[in-house]
């Protein structure tokens, strides 16, 4: 659902869990009449003063949050060569495997080293089962990648 920013009159920022946020919209409601003073005012959550979304029952809100994206990892570019973290799934999504690739200018592979591979459960969503790649450098002498994935994995690809 979209809502455009002059139908909103308030929005709510939740902080589920380490780089997770919720936003919740609430939109203009209708303002309720008062009828011994016969002023109109809305309807309020008592704990925000912000207006109720319509057909609000008093239940406990359903939050839903969806994984960050993974980091963009840049490449690296060391005596004529390009270094490429890669993550491709299978066609019908039950596995992962992430690689390195070492390309020249031309668009030549030189070679690709599995990294690792994720085999996902069925019964859950594939993207809370992914294992991104948080960084990439060149070692300080030269001679490696070192790579450490979200999980604390550390890889040492040797590329002399």
């Amino acid at each position: 659902m979209i809502i455009s920013l002059n139908q909103l009159a308030s929005v709510r920022i939740i902080v589920i869990a380490a780089g997770l946020i919720c936003v919740q919209a609430c939109a203009h409601q209708p303002l309720l009449k008062d009828t011994q003073t016969s002023t109109q005012k809305p309807r309020l959550d008592a704990m925000n003063d912000l207006p109720l979304p319509p057909n609000h029952n008093n239940a406990a809100p359903t939050i839903s949050a969806k994984r960050l994206a993974p980091p963009d990892i840049a490449p690296i570019f060391f005596e004529d060569i390009q270094y490429i973290v890669n993550t491709a799934k299978n066609e019908d999504n039950t596995k992962a495997i992430t690689t390195l690739n070492a390309t020249k200018a031309d668009g030549q592979v030189l070679w690709t080293k599995a990294l690792y591979t994720i085999t996902f459960t069925p019964e859950l969503e594939t993207d809370v089962q992914e294992v991104y790649v948080t960084s990439m450098a060149l070692s300080e002498s030269n001679d490696a990648i070192l790579i450490e994935n979200e999980q604390g994995a550390s890889f040492r690809i040797e590329i002399k």
